[in-house]
């Protein structure tokens, strides 16, 4: 076996970007993400800081791959300077996935100094991270972390340890959703009388609303682990890739009576199927199996959504205003599931579903290695 390091990714694009296609050929449910996408962002993205990428050969076949990130901007709760691997594909071989980890840690420490690293992380939370750790036989939905049932194992045994989890969970049928929002619905009418102002979608408004919605987004998600700046044009260049499937009456802003934006709400129709049509690729075929698939989701994914510090400060309930609306417009449109995505373990919004009965049926874990001298 031999591992091969590439300064970036154009030396190495073909067997990075094609090993994900060869490990998933026979799972049905795995999405692969559009390779333009991820080339695009390795190749422009400032935010991720140095990067190595590293492939293993087995009989000049590469059978793994992981990317090491170093980002001057991530630190650590109490201030430790961190690393992150990423981009992680391995076979079901622990000498395989040993020797990737070592090559980009040693890279990490050897040469920024880095011996606290995380992951997955593809350099910092805007561009995918975590694994998933439980939930392989359901459905996955477009943006969640999916992986090799192994993977998890192939971390632990190496040294990793959890830093942090969180869940999804799948509420169905129309009748519990209307019964889990009705306290949303009162909250609503109390914030309107207040003065509070609701906005959607306005594709004529498109820059002011992006630029809303990215100032309001950083500041509510300031003190997330892991949390880094972006500069604004990253964030349009993410918003971009979300805005095909943007419904505009899914997307909410929230203003108090002062005019300030305090909350936002966003979801999705759930777009698994035609974007796994898609196999990866972004040509006109690709995009013609996209339409061709592009049925009428029963499933709405609720996405994102956040108040600010100083709004959470208040305890006005605007959370839970926000969510009821997005979900009762949801139901009105025909959605009769719901999927509350990658909720932090611990946060007070898994409430809501667990006084339903309904409980979380996926999982996932960001993972931290200690270097120890």
């Amino acid at each position: 076996m031999a591992i091969v390091s590439f300064p970036n990714l154009e030396v190495c694009a073909d067997d990075f970007l094609s090993l994900p296609t060869r490990l998933y050929a026979d799972d049905p449910k795995y999405i692969p993400p559009v390779k333009k996408d991820i080339r695009q962002w390795l190749n422009h993205s400032p935010a991720s800081g140095a990067t190595a990428h590293f492939l293993a050969y087995q009989g000049g076949v590469a059978v793994g791959r992981v990317s090491a990130f170093a980002n001057d901007q991530l630190r650590d709760t109490d201030d430790t300077r961190l690393g992150t691997i990423g981009l992680f594909e391995c076979v079901d071989d622990y000498s395989v996935a040993r020797e990737l980890f070592d090559a980009a840690i040693s890279w990490l420490r050897d040469s920024h100094g880095l011996t606290c690293v995380w992951g997955p992380m593809n350099g910092d939370i805007w561009h995918g991270y975590r694994l998933m750790t439980r939930g392989f036989d359901q459905e996955p939905f477009v943006g969640e972390p999916y992986n090799k049932p192994y993977y998890p194992h192939l971390f632990e045994q190496f040294g990793f340890k959890v830093k942090q989890e969180w869940d999804s969970v799948e509420i169905e049928g129309a009748d519990l959703l209307h019964k889990m929002i009705e306290r949303g619905r009162q909250r609503l009418d109390l914030l309107k009388a207040k003065g509070y102002r609701l906005e959607t979608w306005n594709p004529k408004r498109r820059t002011e609303l992006i630029h809303t919605l990215y100032l309001v987004l950083c500041e509510s998600y300031g003190r997330f682990l892991g949390y880094t700046p972006i500069s604004q044009t990253e964030f349009e260049w993410i918003f971009e890739q979300l805005e095909p499937a943007l419904d505009p009456e899914l997307f909410l802003l929230c203003w108090s009576p002062d005019g300030a934006c305090t909350g936002f709400a966003v979801a999705f129709p759930d777009l698994a199927e035609p974007v796994r049509a898609m196999r990866g690729n972004s040509d006109l075929f690709a995009r013609l199996r996209f339409l061709a698939h592009h049925r009428r989701a029963h499933r709405l994914n609720f996405y994102i959504g956040g108040v600010t510090p100083r709004e959470e400060a208040k305890g006005s309930g605007l959370g839970r205003a926000g969510f009821y609306y997005i979900i009762n417009r949801g139901l009105e449109k025909g959605y009769t599931n719901l999927l509350l995505t990658l909720r932090l373990k611990g946060n007070k919004a898994h409430g809501l579903a667990a006084r339903s009965g309904v409980v979380p049926q996926r999982e996932y874990a960001l993972y931290e290695y200690l270097y120890e001298r």
